[in-house]
């Protein structure tokens, strides 16, 4: 790819950080003509569209909302593009637009790969208890996020992380790198590392439902697993007798604290505090329900000794 053959350019995504990445590409190379595909997300609380569409008449580029994947790749086919990037998009690409004999295409994966290919990688890397995560910015190819490394940033999981202020540290650390290495990637000079394959993980994606809390598991299992799956995301869940509770916020309790599992065994106005598996405890301390309601003590009321692993279930 030579550096006077890049001319145009194709973007494919959404949502806050795809619009701050377009920006930060634009900047980079303001020569380029863009062209925007954007899903239709207008139904999902987290769209960006109108800031993308803003974005577009000021930048004076073309924007297309596109509403299925056959739509996308007829879109693409008659896109007139030397080098793509995708970040917050919805359906999978054929070999048409990231086969070996197409325009290369580069994307985001919230992964260090080779760990954790496919789905909600940032999840299982929190869940799975990992120190430290991040994101690569690779090639796309047929393969499973198995593309040569062009970006890797990697930022550290503290005891008071949470996905939603891991994702901002990751979105500020691609940010910062994002310009130079577009430049690189537009000049035909990119700098890509290949993946060893050998040691690759994969990870499957998630539903709301899989977010079950179970409280046999041990007091630093179950933190994790809620801080996996915060806010923005849709919280993991427990039942207060038939009542459905979400829990935003929650922390290790410091010392050993028997009792069965999922036994409530403290009540502050500030702190709900629930045995887990292995003498251990967990402290909640935010919660919801379906209602908004937020105040822990009508959330787990006194009459209650045990939450349940569903809203049927009973502890035998």
């Amino acid at each position: 790819m030579s550096h006077r053959a890049v001319r145009s350019a194709v973007f494919m995504g959404s949502k806050p950080f795809g619009l701050a990445v377009l920006k930060a590409l634009v900047a980079a190379e303001p020569s380029l003509k863009w062209q925007i595909l954007h899903p239709d997300d207008l139904s999902d609380a987290r769209s960006n569209f109108n800031a993308f569409q803003e974005f577009s008449e000021t930048e004076g580029v073309s924007l297309t909302r596109v509403r299925s994947r056959a739509e996308a790749e007829s879109l693409l086919a008659e896109c007139d593009y030397d080098v793509g990037f995708v970040c917050g998009w919805y359906w999978l690409l054929s070999e048409k637009i990231v086969g070996p004999d197409a325009p290369p295409v580069y994307g985001i994966h919230n992964s260090l790969l080779p760990r954790y290919r496919g789905g909600a990688p940032l999840v299982w890397s929190i869940i799975n208890g990992e120190s430290e995560v991040g994101g690569s910015l690779f090639r796309l190819t047929l393969g499973m996020d198995d593309g040569d490394i062009a970006l890797q940033v990697k930022v550290p999981v503290t005891q008071d992380s949470d996905i939603g202020s891991i994702l901002e540290d990751i979105e500020v650390a691609f940010l910062k790198g994002i310009p130079t290495v577009w430049q690189d990637i537009v000049s035909g000079r990119p700098i890509l590392t290949r993946q060893n394959h050998s040691l690759a993980t994969y990870c499957a994606q998630r539903r709301p439902e899989d977010g079950q809390i179970n409280w046999s598991d041990s007091a630093q299992s179950i933190h994790d697993f809620i801080r996996a799956q915060s806010k923005p995301y849709p919280c993991a869940y427990t039942f207060c007798d038939a009542d459905k509770i979400y829990l935003d916020r929650a922390e290790v309790f410091p010392g050993c604290y028997y009792g069965r599992p999922g036994q409530i065994v403290e009540r502050k106005r500030t702190s709900i505090t629930v045995t887990a598996g292995g003498g251990t405890a967990v402290r909640i301390i935010q919660a919801h329900d379906t209602s908004g309601e937020t105040d822990l003590r009508t959330l787990f009321p006194a009459g209650v000794r045990l939450l349940k692993p569903n809203s049927n279930d009973v502890f035998l």
